[in-house]
């Protein structure tokens, strides 16, 4: 499905233009991926829902929006301080959107437009606001709650009552702790023989890795997927067309959410989602969907007039 939504937006974005994305196409690409999205989070699996948004913000880079359109997009997230309804961070709120609007006027938009994008940020702060609860109670599932809490938890420090999630969150803070510098040896980690991590072929991976190597395997791992992260972008660059660039830079935003998520959730940095590590976590289906994107952007490579090898 990620791989169709890339292809799909890069269709979208550069069929029939001539190097610049106008904002109702824009706003059709942005349909376009949230639809998938939003089906996949009513099956529900809120991790692969997760991904479509940096898949379409990679696509949108690549495709050369321009940067008043993609702040536009991310909006909504800076309206997500309006829903705890406090003063200071009302005024937090205002102050961004005012300096926003003044860096866009700076920028030559028309007054016309300026007001425009000030309704539809008023209208969103108060859609969070009035809709924290609704979303609390009947969009999120038990699951998908007791992630969030067990994470808020987490990060305050509190260890009481580990049970769900936060307890699997718990014992892979423990496993990857007690690496230390060189692991446990492998196979010899005293979590994952045990059992005691849950998923720990699949989603809490790098939790094993890091008992069982230590901060030294982890840091091999760490630059193994930056100099891959790093080569992808730079075949974005060595594209012949604009529409192979739109593909590369989502090829690039999947994986890299993919890491920063699966990793992010084993140390405490985001709430627990079943996000695979790219070419490391086990499963047939995600093994399968990351080469078939690595051979997108090998081919994209292999189609380019400039034969520097961007993986050596």
């Amino acid at each position: 499905m990620k791989i169709v939504a890339i292809l799909f937006l890069a269709y979208l974005l550069t069929r029939g233009l001539k190097g610049r994305v106008t904002f109702p196409r824009m706003m059709i690409a942005v349909i376009a991926a949230a639809l998938p999205s939003l089906l996949i989070f009513l099956q529900p699996d809120l991790g692969s829902a997760m991904i479509f948004p940096p898949i379409l913000l990679a696509v949108l880079f690549g495709a050369r929006v321009p940067r008043r359109y993609v702040t536009l997009i991310l909006s909504p997230l800076w309206a997500v301080l309006a829903i705890p309804n406090e003063p200071l961070l009302w005024v937090v709120w205002g102050a961004g959107i005012g300096l926003w609007l003044v860096l866009l006027h700076l920028k030559g938009e028309r007054l016309s437009k300026l007001a425009l994008f000030l309704v539809v940020q008023i209208l969103l702060a108060g859609f969070m606001v009035k809709s924290d609860d609704l979303l609390w109670s009947k969009v999120l599932k038990p699951h998908h709650r007791d992630r969030l809490l067990g994470f808020v938890q987490t990060a305050e420090g509190s260890t009481r009552d580990l049970t769900g999630s936060d307890y699997h969150l718990h014992q892979s803070l423990i496993a990857i702790s007690s690496g230390g510098m060189t692991g446990q040896g492998l196979g010899e980690g005293m979590q994952s023989s045990h059992g005691f991590i849950p998923m720990m072929r699949t989603d809490f991976i790098f939790a094993v890795i890091a008992e069982e190597l230590g901060f030294a395997g982890a840091m091999v791992l760490f630059l193994f997927l930056a100099w891959l992260l790093m080569n992808v972008s730079k075949c974005a660059g060595f594209a012949d067309t604009w529409g192979e660039c739109v593909v590369v830079y989502g090829v690039l935003g999947m994986w890299t959410a993919h890491i920063f998520i699966n990793i992010g959730m084993t140390m405490g940095l985001s709430p627990i989602t079943g996000i695979p590590l790219p070419f490391v976590s086990y499963g047939g289906t995600s093994l399968v969907s990351n080469f078939v994107a690595l051979g997108l952007v090998l081919s994209v490579y292999r189609r380019c007039r400039f034969h520097e090898n961007p993986f050596t």
